[in-house]
C-alpha cells in the first residue's frame, strides 16, 4: 500500500471496522457465514417443536453441526482484513459480542419467564433467539463481502490498498485449493499441540461454568427468576476483564459468605479472555491458508473437548459447593498458564534461531546466499510459517 500518509490507512481501517467488526459481533456463536448462521437460527427455533429427549438430542446435534464453523471461520476472516498487530483487538471485540449476549440474554430470559399461555416460556426463548439469528444472517449476507477484493463498500483503489496492507502478515488472504502438505505440517508442528492443550485446559472451566453456573447460583439460595437476573454481571465481567479467574475459583472454594462467593463466580469467568486470544494467535502466528484453516479447526476441536470434559468434573453429591469441580478448574487454569508461557518461549527461541541463521526478517538472508530475500513472498506464494524464513512469530 502507498505509505504516503497515515491518514489514508486510518480511513481505510475505519471503513473495514464499521463493516466487519460490528457485523461479526452480531452473529451468535453458531455460524461464520450467512448460510451457517441462517441454518443455526432455524435449528435453534426448532427446539420449540421438541417434546421428548430424542427430539432434543437430534436438534442439539444439528445445532452443534451448524455451530462448528464459527471459531475457525471468524479467525480466518479476521486475518484477511487486518494486520497482525491489529488482529488481537478485533478478535476480542467481536468475541465480546458473546459476553454482551450473555448479559442481555439474562434480561430476555427473565422477561420471557413471565409469559403465560399455551406455549411454554422456555419454547419462546428458542423461538425469539432463532428469529434474531435468522434476521441477522440476512443482514450478514447483504453487507459482508467474501474478501477485500470483493468489498463493495470500498473503491477500486481502496480494495487494492486493503489487500496490500495485510501482505506484511506474510500470510495468504485466500486460497481456493487444499494444500495437503500444509495439513500434514500443521499435524506435525509441536507448537500447535502446545496451543491445542492450552485451548483444552482453558475451556474445561468454560464447560463446567456453562453447565453449572446457574445451578451454583441457585444453590446460594436464589430463586430461578433471580438466577436469570444474576447472570447479567457474568456477561459484563466476561466482556471487560481479562484477569482473575484463578482468584475467583479460590474464592468460591474457600469462602463461606454467599455474597463473596457470588463475586468469586463472576470473577471466575474472566478465563474466557483466553478464547479470543487463542484465535488471535492462530490468525497471527500460523501462515499458509490451508495450514491456518487446519489449525483453526483443531482449536475448535480443543474448545469442544474442554467443554465436554468440564461438566463431568462437577459431582451432584457435592452440591451446592462442588469442591472437586472448582479444584479441577484451578488445576486447569494453572496448566493453561504454564502452557501459554511455554508457547511464548518456543516462539522466542524460533525467532532467535531464524535471526541467527537467516538474518533479521527486514533484511535479505545473509547466511544462505541461495535463499532469496522474501519480503512479502509468503503472502504471494502461500508459504507456511515454517517454510517462510522471513516469518517471525508475534506474542
Amino acid at each position: 500500500m502507498d505509505p504516503s500518509t497515515a491518514t489514508t490507512n486510518k480511513s481505510l481501517l475505519r471503513k473495514i471496522d464499521w463493516r466487519y467488526v460490528y457485523l461479526e459481533e452480531g452473529v451468535p456463536l453458531g455460524g461464520i457465514d450467512h448460510g451457517f448462521s441462517f441454518l443455526w437460527g432455524v435449528v435453534l427455533a426448532c427446539h420449540a417443536t421438541t417434546h421428548d429427549f430424542t427430539g432434543i438430542m437430534v436438534t442439539r446435534f444439528f445445532l452443534g453441526l451448524t455451530e462448528a464453523a464459527i471459531s475457525p471461520g471468524f479467525s480466518l476472516i479476521t486475518g484477511m482484513w487486518y494486520t497482525r498487530s491489529e488482529q488481537p483487538f478485533r478478535h476480542g471485540l467481536w468475541f465480546a459480542g458473546n459476553s454482551l449476549a450473555t448479559a442481555f440474554g439474562g434480561l430476555i430470559a427473565y422477561g420471557v419467564a413471565h409469559i403465560s399461555g399455551s406455549i411454554p416460556a422456555w419454547k419462546w426463548l428458542f423461538i425469539i433467539y432463532g428469529i434474531i439469528t435468522v434476521v441477522w444472517s440476512i443482514v450478514f449476507v447483504l453487507f459482508m463481502p467474501d474478501s477485500p477484493l470483493t468489498a463493495r463498500f470500498l473503491s477500486q483503489s481502496e480494495r487494492a490498498d486493503a489487500e496490500e496492507r495485510v501482505k506484511v502478515n506474510q500470510t495468504t488472504i485466500k486460497h481456493d485449493r487444499i494444500q495437503w502438505h500444509q495439513v500434514w505440517e500443521a499435524l506435525a508442528d509441536y507448537k500447535i499441540y502446545i496451543l491445542f492443550l492450552f485451548q483444552v485446559a482453558n475451556n474445561i472451566p468454560n464447560g463446567g461454568l456453562t453447565m453449572f453456573s446457574a445451578i451454583v447460583v441457585k444453590g446460594f439460595g436464589f430463586s430461578t427468576l433471580q438466577t436469570y437476573l444474576l447472570a447479567i454481571p457474568t456477561g459484563a465481567v466476561h466482556a471487560f476483564f481479562a484477569l482473575g479467574s484463578f482468584i475467583g475459583s479460590i474464592i468460591v472454594y474457600v469462602c463461606e459468605s454467599t455474597g463473596v462467593r457470588l463475586f468469586g463466580l463472576y470473577l471466575f469467568v474472566a478465563y474466557a479472555a483466553g478464547i479470543p486470544m487463542t484465535l488471535s494467535m492462530v490468525s497471527s502466528n500460523v501462515a499458509g491458508f490451508t495450514k491456518k484453516a487446519t489449525v483453526s479447526a483443531m482449536m475448535f476441536i480443543a474448545y469442544c473437548t474442554g467443554n465436554i470434559v468440564g461438566p463431568f468434573l462437577f459431582f451432584g453429591s457435592e452440591a451446592p459447593v462442588y469442591k472437586s469441580g472448582f479444584i479441577a478448574m484451578m488445576v486447569c487454569l494453572a496448566a493453561a498458564t504454564v502452557l501459554i508461557l511455554a508457547l511464548g518461549l518456543s516462539w522466542r527461541m524460533e525467532n532467535a534461531r531464524r535471526d541467527r541463521v537467516y538474518g533479521p526478517a527486514t533484511l535479505p538472508p545473509t547466511n544462505n546466499p541461495k535463499e532469496p530475500a522474501q519480503g512479502t513472498a509468503g503472502a504471494r506464494e502461500d508459504l507456511t510459517d515454517v517454510q517462510n524464513t522471513a516469518f517471525r512469530y508475534v506474542f
